[in-house]
């Protein structure tokens, strides 16, 4: 983990905690578009999609990046989707939709794993 990242910023005593930017509900990385179908404070399911067609599920917990400013650009207190290298290590997993057709649901397996980062990363409000 990063200086700049975290899983919540801890506050001071008696100050009001930081909400971050969440991440966007739908966006596009080059030739795929995500959009989000499922959230809760810690976790986050997107259907991945290339030219309208859905390809299968990514099952997220978003990182949290401090304040900072690059390049001269100022950046508050937000989520981050984690970078690729991070996937299958207990920050992002993909499930493919072609495995249906090979009768292994993947949008079954990929609420499943929502599921299981749900309830063992839920924050106490």
């Amino acid at each position: 983990m990063s200086k700049l990242e975290t899983v919540f910023p801890i506050p001071r005593q008696g100050a009001p905690r930081a909400k971050p930017e969440l991440l966007k509900l739908e966006y596009r990385q080059g030739r795929l578009s995500y959009k989000q179908i499922r959230r809760s404070e810690t976790v986050a399911l997107y259907g991945v999609y290339c030219s309208g067609r859905l390809l299968g599920y990514e099952v997220i917990r978003p990182i949290i990046k401090q304040p900072c400013m690059l390049a001269g650009r100022v950046y508050p207190l937000r989520e981050s989707y984690p970078p690729s290298e991070r996937f299958g290590s207990g920050r992002g997993w993909y499930y493919s939709s072609d495995q249906q057709a090979a009768g292994d649901d993947g949008l079954k397996k990929a609420m499943t794993r929502y599921k299981e980062q749900e309830a063992l990363h839920a924050t106490s409000t």
